[in-house]
């Protein structure tokens, strides 16, 4: 796990407004805390162009204004319109990991993908960065799924998905 990723920059101030939305949206204990960390560092006002955005993203969430034009001009925002995002990213696909994976590499590519191959999926199926991306997630947050095969012997109860509603 990475040590402290919760308290990087702007964290103890943000990781309290993404548990509540975590807790409301029924998404696992982190989840979207950590999608934050990997997206921004906690920083708001990441903007296109920067080194951690390379589709042209922005905000907090790294949120594309192409598909959202009020991208990175209310951080609170930007994380409510995220949670949505997720929320509608596990339902199409009915597996936190995929949901992640696109969330990074975007929900049409991972469709594609997912019918495709018959409706199984490899982490294999997605680019580099987007191996990556789930791989660094699940390492800190780790949720079960059809990407990366974990022992749920070590999987804390906390961090198992809940029912979304």
């Amino acid at each position: 796990m990475s040590v402290g990723w919760e308290n990087a920059n702007d964290g103890p101030i943000w990781v309290p407004v993404l548990h509540a939305a975590e807790l409301k949206a029924g998404i696992p204990l982190n989840l979207l805390a950590r999608i934050a960390f990997e997206e921004s560092s906690f920083l708001p006002e990441v903007i296109s162009g920067h080194e951690l955005s390379s589709a042209n993203c922005i905000g907090i969430m790294q949120l594309n204004p192409v598909y959202f034009p009020d991208a990175g001009k209310n951080p609170a925002a930007d994380i409510d319109t995220a949670t949505g995002l997720l929320v509608s990213l596990y339902r199409r696909f009915s597996d936190w990991q995929v949901a992640l994976a696109a969330y990074n590499w975007g929900g049409g590519n991972e469709h594609h993908a997912w019918v495709s191959d018959g409706d199984t999926y490899k982490i294999t199926d997605c680019p580099a960065e987007t191996q990556r991306y789930v791989r660094d997630i699940i390492a800190d947050v780790p949720v079960p799924g059809a990407l990366i095969a974990l022992s749920t012997d070590k999987l804390p109860t906390d961090k198992l998905p809940t029912e979304v509603s």
